[in-house]
């Protein structure tokens, strides 16, 4: 049997500690792509800056943006899927989180990437790093004015790990949302970050949406990352791949685990699958 849809994390997995797409990985994304697999990039990234990756890999992918908020082809940017977070949510722990002394970062969809933050006084060193350099059309607005009558796809907070972990303890007894930690190297530092999606959502159920629309079975899907915002989508997987950089606990959890990014790991694994249309 060969493999018809594979799910690739970005950082961290397709692209080095470095951000950098090595030959022999875009050659053996290539090859599983040319034998018809349906290639998808599944990142907590905007679609602008996914669209990037895309591009270096020469495909035009479905991109998997915002750990699953929203699907959106790489080429024309259109909708596939759609899961974001209700206001009546979104709200209540927008407020939580700037109590906890922390920015919120509110992601909108649409063609024209937008993100809504508190008063610049909320920012810390990464949110401040973030919001002066992202390119994306950034709006401030007062803390209880911050979210109007557009759902978001997803709260972020970029903050240091200690003050993450309590805020993740502080949202963590919620039923009405799901958080998602991760870490990735930007501008030549290493941003943390928590997510707060939609209770459904998560890089798994956008994997599923993908299968369901393209006729595939969950059994010829492979998914491949590094973090704990893979997890779900690593264990969704007919055959799920964790990095070897990747936690223990996620590692745990694959199927697979194969070398680190910068030992080219990811190349490894497609090399020795079969792909099919």
């Amino acid at each position: 049997m060969g493999y018809r849809l594979l799910a690739l994390d970005v950082d961290g997995t397709l692209l080095d500690s470095r951000g950098v797409l090595r030959p022999r990985v875009r050659a053996a994304v290539r090859r599983a792509a040319a034998a018809g697999c349906l290639v998808a990039l599944a990142t907590g990234r905007r679609f602008s800056s996914a669209v990037e990756v895309a591009q270096q890999l020469g495909l035009d992918t479905p991109l998997i943006l915002h750990n699953g908020a929203i699907v959106r082809q790489a080429s024309t940017g259109v909708v596939l899927a759609e899961t974001p977070l209700p206001l009546a949510t979104a709200r209540p722990v927008a407020r939580e989180i700037v109590a906890a002394g922390s920015q919120v970062l509110a992601f909108l969809a649409g063609q024209r990437e937008a993100v809504l933050a508190g008063p610049p006084e909320l920012d810390g060193e990464l949110a401040a790093r973030y919001l002066a350099d992202c390119e994306a059309v950034v709006q401030r607005r007062p803390p209880d004015a911050l979210l109007t009558d557009v759902p978001p796809l997803t709260l972020v907070v970029m903050d240091t790990p200690a003050r993450l972990d309590a805020l993740a303890e502080r949202l963590g007894t919620r039923a009405d949302c799901r958080l998602t930690r991760n870490s990735f190297p930007l501008w030549g530092r290493r941003f943390h970050v928590l997510d707060v999606l939609a209770a459904t959502c998560s890089k798994a159920t956008a994997l599923r949406q993908l299968a369901a629309r393209y006729g595939i079975p969950m059994e010829q899907t492979v998914a491949a990352g590094d973090h704990w915002n893979d997890l779900e989508m690593i264990e969704a997987a007919g055959l799920g791949i964790a990095m070897g950089s990747a936690p223990a606990a996620v590692q745990a959890r694959a199927r697979w685990v194969v070398p680190p990014s910068d030992r080219e790991g990811l190349a490894l694994a497609l090399e020795a699958l079969p792909f099919e249309r």
